[in-house]
């Protein structure tokens, strides 16, 4: 069972990604506050939680948060091969130049407005298929 991360603080798309994540038989982690995923990445890193196979995340958090949680991530040596898809309806191309200037690019980032739930469901099933796929070719 692959294991999801979703940091989101919106109950409703919380219940929505929830209900179709465990439909396919993912195991989903919920972090709703900065606080909670700064506490999962510290149990993670230090053996104490289960490595997830994927983060999926929101950048418009209350508190801001987003950004600094990717950056956190992509630029720690034991926590920046966990892939990251940016789930947002944050668009402005200043903040991802910015992002991409600072080498914290996600591995996908996604528009909400652009993805029905399926179709994000979809996504992660090419990404995990395609990461196999990958493994397999390497062994």
């Amino acid at each position: 069972m692959k294991k999801i991360i979703l940091v989101e603080n919106d109950p409703a798309a919380i219940d929505v990604y929830r209900e179709i994540f465990q439909k396919t038989d993912f195991d989903v982690e919920i972090a709703q506050t900065r606080e909670e995923m700064a506490e999962e990445l510290f149990l993670i890193k230090h053996g104490a939680s289960l490595r997830p196979d994927l983060i999926l995340m929101d950048l418009m958090r209350p508190g801001s948060g987003g950004s600094s949680i990717l950056e956190q991530v992509k630029k720690d040596v034991a926590l920046r091969k966990i892939p990251i898809f940016v789930l947002t309806n944050y668009e402005n191309p200043d903040f991802e130049k910015d992002l991409q200037k600072n080498r914290i690019w996600p591995d996908k980032y996604l528009i909400k407005a652009n993805h029905t739930p399926a179709e994000l469901l979809g996504l992660i099933n090419k990404h995990f298929k395609a990461k196999q796929k990958e493994k397999t070719r390497l062994a």
